[in-house]
């Protein structure tokens, strides 16, 4: 899968380095710099506007794929430079040294920091005008997001530990449950109000970045499983 390439995160590719003797300290600010690596990914993705290939971007420019990083982009000189300050190098540092964990694939950073994004977004809409959303929607919306993040999580174990069937079944989960998400947002009636209009466009493109991410997350799977099949005749 292009930039998400899940295949360099498992099966002994991040081993750990030596044995770990890290306490409850250690583990703290190791979350820490995952937090920080999620709403670096948000940044990054935020100063893209909405197109067919934003999540690729985001992927050269987070450095998930050293082969395609490209600065040759003027427009973006600001942003990395940003991002790239001495503190964001520190965490580098720290982050290479860094055990595996979940919390360090990029499926993981990309799927959950778009969902929390969405969230934003409403909770932003909701605090700024007096929109009178439906309590039952907004529920709604946040169960369905909820699940969606769990499913994904569950998929992306079974990715970890390279059972790809269980994976492409998760995932088909995790798209029903991505579908209601959509339908929810289409139901809201927002032509008469710019801001909610915009929240529930953004929400939508989003949504369909993860709904990108988990396709391509299949479709890797499903060659690997049929490579493997041929393998076995």
């Amino acid at each position: 899968m292009k930039n998400f390439d899940h295949e360099s995160f498992s099966e002994g590719d991040w081993e750990e380095k030596g044995e770990l003797a890290w306490n409850e300290y250690d583990w703290e600010l190791f979350l820490q710099r995952q937090d920080r690596e999620s709403r670096r990914f948000i940044r990054v993705y935020n100063t893209l506007t909405a197109s067919a290939g934003r999540i690729d971007e985001v992927a050269r420019l987070m450095g998930w794929d050293a082969s395609d990083w490209s600065m040759n982009d003027v427009n973006f000189e600001e942003e990395i430079e940003e991002l790239l300050s001495s503190d964001s190098q520190k965490d580098d540092e720290d982050f290479d040294m860094d055990p595996y964990t979940l919390h360090r694939h990029p499926v993981y950073i990309s799927v959950q920091g778009l969902f929390d994004s969405i969230l934003h977004l409403w909770e932003t809409l909701l605090n700024e005008t007096n929109n009178e959303l439906s309590p039952k929607l907004c529920f709604n919306l946040v169960q369905s997001i909820h699940d969606g993040k769990l499913e994904s999580l569950l998929a992306l174990q079974s990715l970890d530990l390279a059972d790809y069937a269980l994976t492409v079944t998760e995932l088909k989960r995790a798209l029903k449950t991505l579908n209601q998400s959509f339908n929810i947002l289409e139901s809201i009636h927002s032509t008469n109000h710019p801001k909610l209009e915009a929240t529930k466009i953004e929400s939508i493109s989003r949504l369909f970045d993860v709904r990108e991410i988990w396709l391509r997350v299949m479709k890797d799977c499903r060659e690997e499983l049929n490579r493997r099949i041929k393998d076995d005749e």
